[in-house]
């Protein structure tokens, strides 16, 4: 299968879920080159969706830093993020790299993942490539993170 085919769709709205097998018959550096450009983290497969769908269950569920949405759009649940690629040092950074930002989802709700959680009350809540909060007063922890991230112990 083409990659720019299958893709193409989703440079102005969500990605739907493919079968793995699909993304294993691309080309793996055009993917990880298409991944980056449109600034997406992660690619959601049907067997991911299925399998959430399942753990779920019946619990109230919640997606933060959701990003363009794929995830959360394609499992039915809020979908929330800090937008924190849109503060102005994060992008400054983002652009000094030359890497891309995140094109938010419409139905993106612009919370970060505490308010996220007092607004929903969530039994389960999803967050697929989430950068940790570090404390900016102290050595960054083994993988980094920013101050800007998910403080996941709270």
């Amino acid at each position: 299968m083409d990659v720019l085919n299958f893709l193409q769709a989703s440079q102005h709205g969500n990605l739907p879920p493919a079968p793995v097998a699909v993304y294993d018959s691309m080309s793996n550096d055009a993917l990880r080159m298409w991944c980056h450009y449109q600034a997406r983290y992660l690619l959601v497969t049907q067997e991911l969706v299925e399998w959430l769908k399942m753990y779920i269950s019946d619990r109230k569920a919640i997606e933060i830093g959701a990003g363009c949405g794929d995830l959360g759009k394609a499992l039915g649940i809020p979908m929330t993020d800090s937008y924190c690629q849109e503060i102005p040092e994060v992008r400054s950074f983002y652009q000094a790299t030359q890497q891309p930002t995140i094109q938010y989802g419409k139905d993106v709700e612009r919370l970060d993942a505490l308010e996220a959680v007092e607004k929903y009350k969530p039994d389960i809540v999803i967050g697929a490539w989430v950068t940790q909060w570090i404390d900016p007063d102290q050595p960054p922890p083994p993988g980094g993170g920013n101050i800007w991230g998910v403080k996941e112990e709270i």
